[in-house]
């Protein structure tokens, strides 16, 4: 199973968010094509590599556009220590437990979101963040599906949803299509109504 990215300033009350819990949820990882064997594997440290090597120190249209939400800056106009001091501030946790392919695009089975049910919800009894951002409509409603005694009849018409004493917000992907403007909004919103 993949390790979460847990920054070191996540508990911390002098973190970027004022020592709020923000925890963002991707999908997903896919191996190399030169490694197909990972395919259904994983690598423990692999997300925690991601984050340092693609949110932190090097660019990516999805960490990109996380970054750009949370800070509600364009990541240009961000210095490195800024940066950094965010993502070590919040968790990032893939859903699926496994790699999935050795390409993009190529969408998790349903066997593979099943892996990843109990262990979300036991980073999120252990964790408990405050926010949890859901990153992709499709992750949205295979996490809504995955709450056992509090899964919605229809989560695709949810914009948010508590799961245990933590606000879940459904955002689109952070990918093509995207504006962090906006989503910066959402997020802002209910990080304010944390204060209040």
């Amino acid at each position: 199973m993949f390790e979460p990215w847990i920054g070191n300033q996540w508990n911390s009350p002098r973190n970027y968010f004022g020592g709020k819990r923000i925890l963002v949820l991707g999908e997903s990882h896919y191996c190399s094509h030169d490694e197909p064997e990972l395919i259904g594997n994983s690598q423990p440290n692999f997300t925690i590599y991601v984050v340092e090597t693609w949110a932190i120190k090097n660019r990516n249209r999805f960490f990109t556009g996380i970054t750009q939400v949370l800070s509600g800056r364009k990541r240009w106009q961000l210095a490195p220590a800024e940066i950094e001091n965010l993502w070590s501030s919040i968790a990032f946790f893939n859903y699926v437990p496994v790699f999935v392919a050795d390409r993009p695009r190529n969408r998790p089975t349903a066997e593979m979101f099943q892996q990843g049910r109990a262990r979300f919800a036991d980073f999120v009894d252990r964790e408990k963040p405050e926010i949890i951002i859901v990153c992709g409509y499709a992750l949205w409603w295979h996490v809504m599906k995955g709450l056992s005694n509090q899964a919605p009849a229809e989560p695709h018409t949810l914009p948010s949803h508590a799961i245990g004493s933590s606000t879940a917000i459904r955002m689109k992907h952070p990918s093509a299509g995207f504006s962090s403007d906006e989503w910066h909004r959402v997020f802002a919103q209910h990080f304010g109504a944390l204060a209040s």
